[in-house]
């Protein structure tokens, strides 16, 4: 199944805010626009969303801006966009994707007012700036989004002998914020399953957003044919699926496997991960038996396995506060849009 984790500090997974849309016109020479409603006047200070648009409506390789308006000072304002080709029902679909805000708007008489609609309007062959890079960078591709900074594992693809789990690096080399600051974010594995190859791939490059998949070879995997299973994914997907029919994929059967999805997006504090996994119990493993792995976010303990990361024993982001949407915990019910934050002290289990 498809696990997606919630990482501490500015590094966690946001699903992808899709919102619906009015009719797009079909491809040829008409405009390519779009309307999308606001019934309820929420602030949406930088959500990312798509429409879809006809394959042969907009060549792939070029420059696109969207202009969208009305701004919060009532007048249009352009942003980044990038196409994505993805495949629904068996046939071919491209989105365009772009954040959108919708924030309050000064009125002449009363308080300012959220617009109930944004139009949008694509500009083929103009480019937006976008502060979304990745460039190569030693063992790790870097990644910076206007936000933070980033490093994802370059793996060599297949190893000169297996290594246990535990014993890999692991694909997250930490982040820290934009301009000189520390590197922080410490992750590493624990298992003992052994890994013969692991690659790295950028699947998708743009102003808006980077995909990367990563996906480990275990010896012994145990492969026999192949079973149906949900597709590994990012951003939100169910709105897109007929009503209680999750869509399948056949993937191959192991008993060994794993595979990552992780994306950045441009000025956002976000980064999304969706993983597929099947991993045998491991009574190697203290204290549950399971393979696992961590995330460290602050000054690392005396016991802190460094050998395990790239950071710098004495290199970590002072940690003095934890942040996060509330949604269903244990000591209290509801409330999940509430953004809470807490001391960053030990807190009971949940």
């Amino acid at each position: 199944m498809p696990t997606t984790h919630r990482l501490p500090l500015f590094l966690a997974c946001l699903p992808v805010v899709v919102l619906a849309l009015y009719a797009v016109p079909a491809a040829g020479d008409k405009p390519i626009t779009a309307t999308i409603p606001n019934e309820l006047g929420l602030r949406w200070p930088w959500d990312m969303t798509y429409i879809e648009v006809s394959p042969d409506a907009v060549g792939a390789e070029q420059d696109l801006t969207v202009r969208l308006s009305p701004g919060a000072d009532g007048q249009p304002y352009d942003r980044p966009a990038q196409l994505q080709l993805v495949e629904r029902d068996g046939k071919q679909v491209a989105r365009l994707w772009f954040h959108v805000s919708a924030q309050p708007i000064p009125q002449e008489k009363g308080r300012p007012q959220v617009p109930r609609t944004i139009d949008v309007h694509l500009i083929p062959g103009q480019k937006t700036d976008s502060p979304l890079t990745v460039t190569r960078e030693g063992d790790f591709h870097l990644i910076s989004n206007g936000k933070y900074q980033a490093r994802l594992r370059h793996y060599p693809d297949k190893f000169s002998k297996p290594i246990a789990l535990g014993d890999l690096p692991h694909w997250f080399g930490g982040a820290r914020p934009e301009g000189p600051a520390q590197w922080d974010g410490r992750a590493y594995f624990d298992g003992s399953s052994r890994v013969i190859a692991a690659t790295t791939q950028i699947i998708e490059r743009g102003p808006v957003f980077i995909d990367a998949r990563i996906t480990y070879v275990f010896e012994d995997s145990g492969e026999n044919g192949s079973t149906p299973a949900l597709p590994l994914e990012l951003g939100k997907q169910t709105h897109t699926w007929e009503p209680n029919q999750p869509p399948r994929e056949d993937v191959p059967k192991r008993q060994k496997h794993l595979e990552v999805l992780v994306r950045f997006m441009a000025n956002d504090g976000w980064i999304e991960v969706n993983e597929r996994f099947r991993l045998p119990r491991d009574e190697s493993i203290a204290p549950f038996g399971v393979h696992q792995q961590w995330y460290h976010w602050g000054k690392p303990a005396d016991d802190f396995p460094h050998g395990k990361v790239p950071h710098k024993a004495d290199e970590f982001a002072p940690v003095d506060s934890v942040s996060w949407v509330r949604w269903f915990e244990y000591d209290s019910f509801g409330g999940n849009t509430t953004q809470a934050t807490v001391p960053a002290e030990p807190r009971p289990a949940q």
